[in-house]
């Protein structure tokens, strides 16, 4: 699949692809809110679904979602699939949303990389 397609598919939804991974934050008040988050996550899952594709980062402030498919290293069509699952599952019921990434260390790495490789671009991936 290419970039551009991946993002079109998801970039609605609220999740980002970053160097290869589908990541969106979702938003909380507490850590408790944040097992809740997880707990609908994985509702939106099936044990199948979820292996191998979801990991999940818990905070205080936020959940990260990353979807990736670990045994090939990239995105799949099951992973824009449960990216959207995920995504109407936690809209509905307790008003969970899932956002973009937005972490300024992130885009200023991938900057500083486009700027660096810029002149390489049939060699090097574009980020953006």
């Amino acid at each position: 699949m290419r970039r551009q397609d991946i993002s079109t598919a998801v970039d609605p939804l609220g999740w980002r692809l970053v160097l290869g991974t589908l990541i969106a934050h979702v938003p909380v008040d507490s850590l408790n809110s944040a097992v809740r988050v997880v707990e609908r996550a994985v509702d939106a899952l099936t044990a199948t679904d979820a292996a191998g594709h979801l990991s999940v980062d818990l905070c205080d402030d936020r959940v990260v979602l990353r979807l990736q498919d670990r045994t090939a290293r990239t995105i799949s069509e099951s992973d824009l699939r449960l990216a959207a699952r995920i995504t109407g599952t936690l809209s509905s019921g307790q008003g969970f949303s899932t956002v973009p990434v937005n972490d300024p260390k992130l885009t200023d790495l991938l900057d500083d990389y486009n700027v660096k490789y810029s002149g390489q671009a049939e060699q090097q991936p574009s980020f953006w």
